[in-house]
């Protein structure tokens, strides 16, 4: 998704040249960053929709992990060149009136789109270390899925698949009681949040101890709208920083009085002011999830 230049360069036949082929084929994107820097790793564009910078992620820590390459870059990047998108959108019924994303709000109306890029550089925590590098986080484990033949897929989240999801994480790598915030999807749309959030309260919220408190989740698109392509990277710097200033940031469009979810009752908890990110233990720890071709990972910081 997010061609809009690509679709810019070919509107008009008479203006083709012979360079809008590799100039702005999908295919050969990432090699041209390649070329400019000299990159001789894997380089791949990947196009898995809202989750693509996530999967980006996933596909580089594998890389790294497997001996492909020693560092990695990857994110993703959304710009809004031109209106054919938004016209689909719309006349899907997928875009807010308003403009804007609402994130667990029963004001909930849509998504309102929105321009970004980001982009982080992965690398093995001992070579970071040893070159004194500033470490942001901590890459646990990532895993991906995805619905397969499910009856409304896209704009119908399978909470099957998102529970498969979050126990894949969880029963290897850390018990859910320690996790203290989720940054979620969070799209603002009337039936994606409720169940997104439920399979975070199944898998995760309530999970932890009697008298626990309430797990924190949020969504970055209350504050700077669905980037799509580049939603995911927003979403993992959101947490990045928070760790960093050790501070939980609150969710625009948010507040018990208009909530499309019973917080309370799904033991989660949506920050509504600025809090202090308190660790309960020796680490702080997060995630961050998609909800579209299935995406998630854990970070952790000390």
């Amino acid at each position: 998704m997010n061609r809009d230049y690509e679709t810019l360069l070919n509107n008009s036949p008479t203006t083709i040249t012979h360079y809008n082929g590799t100039g702005s084929a999908m295919s050969i994107a990432a090699n041209r960053i390649s070329y400019t820097f000299n990159f001789t790793g894997p380089s791949l564009a990947i196009d898995s929709a809202c989750s693509s910078s996530l999967v980006a992620l996933h596909c580089a820590a594998q890389a790294i992990r497997q001996g492909d390459c020693e560092m990695a870059l990857c994110g993703g990047v959304s710009c809004i060149l031109e209106p054919r998108v938004f016209v689909a959108l719309s006349k899907a019924k997928m875009i807010s009136p308003e403009g804007t994303s609402k994130p667990f709000s029963s004001r909930a109306d849509g998504y309102g789109r929105g321009e970004g890029c980001g982009i982080v550089l992965l690398k093995p925590l001992g070579k970071a270390l040893k070159n004194i590098d500033h470490v942001w986080g901590i890459i646990s484990k990532t895993a991906i899925n995805q619905d397969g033949r499910f009856i409304t897929p896209i704009t119908k989240p399978s909470m099957a698949q998102q529970e498969e999801l979050l126990h894949t994480i969880y029963s290897t790598q850390i018990d859910p009681p320690h996790v203290q915030y989720i940054e979620a999807h969070g799209t603002g749309t009337p039936v994606g949040d409720p169940t997104e959030a439920g399979s975070i309260s199944r898998v995760i919220a309530k999970a932890r101890p009697p008298g626990s408190e309430a797990l924190c989740i949020g969504s970055v698109k209350g504050n700077i709208g669905h980037t799509e392509s580049a939603a995911g990277v927003a979403g993992l710097i959101k947490v990045l920083l928070m760790m960093h200033h050790e501070t939980i940031v609150p969710s625009l469009f948010y507040s018990e009085d208009s909530a499309s979810i019973d917080a309370k009752a799904l033991n989660l908890k949506v920050p509504t002011r600025v809090e202090k990110w308190e660790k309960t233990g020796p680490v702080g720890r997060a995630a961050v999830s998609l909800e579209t071709k299935s995406r998630s990972k854990l970070l952790r910081f000390s």
